[in-house]
């Protein structure tokens, strides 16, 4: 599993060979440098830390590189690159950047980018781009594109993604159990989120929340009490198993 660093973890005097766990003071070595980043393993838990070297200041980018490079690329060191763009952010040439890699990308592509398209490109560019991407993509993979189409704050977002929502629910594996997580029950639990953020009143979506709260996964109802108990407090209570 790939997580993101804490502030308990520093870069120390050791970079880029090691990083360092402030928490428990031991330094996790780095097992591999990639074009864009670099990951760090932790020695006794076995966690995975990957640093954009866009963020470390090892690697940088222009328009015109990556658009001389992109052909040369395979599709792991388009994808890194796609996860570290982020930090690009302040270049003139960025949201010229974003948008090559919307034309020229794919779903996982156009996952790691979202939220810096939806920060960074006009706001009707952004959303219309970002519901292109939203539409070509699988069901179950769309998860950042609808919070990025949630933080564009378009007039039309929140009526995307209660569309997306009920493609979701009508899903014949919506309510199934699954070996780690139903990607497409947990897609719908951000969805509803969102949609809370965006306005939606939360009582026309309580009883759905109580649902998903007992799905047959239980890592869905986890998710579900984690991020929607400030919307419902009730889901700090038990749940019973049921299905809308």
């Amino acid at each position: 599993m790939v997580v993101t660093p804490k502030p308990t973890i520093a870069f120390g005097p050791d970079y880029p060979n090691s990083l360092t766990d402030l928490v428990v003071g031991v330094e996790m070595p780095m097992v591999q440098e990639r074009p864009w980043s670099r990951i760090f393993r932790h020695p006794t838990s076995g966690a995975i830390f990957q640093i954009p070297r866009t963020m470390d200041g090892s690697a940088n980018l222009t328009l015109e590189e990556l658009t001389q490079r992109w052909s040369t690329w395979t599709p792991a060191e388009r994808r890194d690159l796609s996860l570290a763009v982020a930090w690009l952010r302040g270049r003139d040439d960025f949201a010229d950047i974003l948008r090559f890699l919307i034309r020229e990308g794919n779903s996982d592509i156009w996952s790691a980018i979202a939220l810096s398209v939806a920060h960074t490109l006009p706001q009707d560019e952004a959303y219309r781009v970002l519901v292109q991407s939203l539409e070509a993509t699988n069901l179950a993979a769309g998860t950042n594109l609808v919070q990025a189409i949630a933080a564009t704050g378009h007039a039309s977002a929140a009526s995307t993604i209660r569309d997306r929502l009920n493609r979701l629910r009508a899903a014949p594996e919506f309510w199934e159990d699954a070996p780690n997580v139903n990607e497409l029950a947990l897609t719908a639990m951000f969805a509803t989120k969102h949609l809370v953020e965006l306005g939606e009143d939360a009582d026309l979506l309580a009883e759905f929340v109580r649902a998903l709260a007992a799905h047959r996964c239980k890592e869905v109802g986890r998710f579900c009490r984690m991020h929607l108990k400030s919307t419902y407090s009730w889901l700090s209570e038990p749940t019973s198993s049921s299905t809308v």
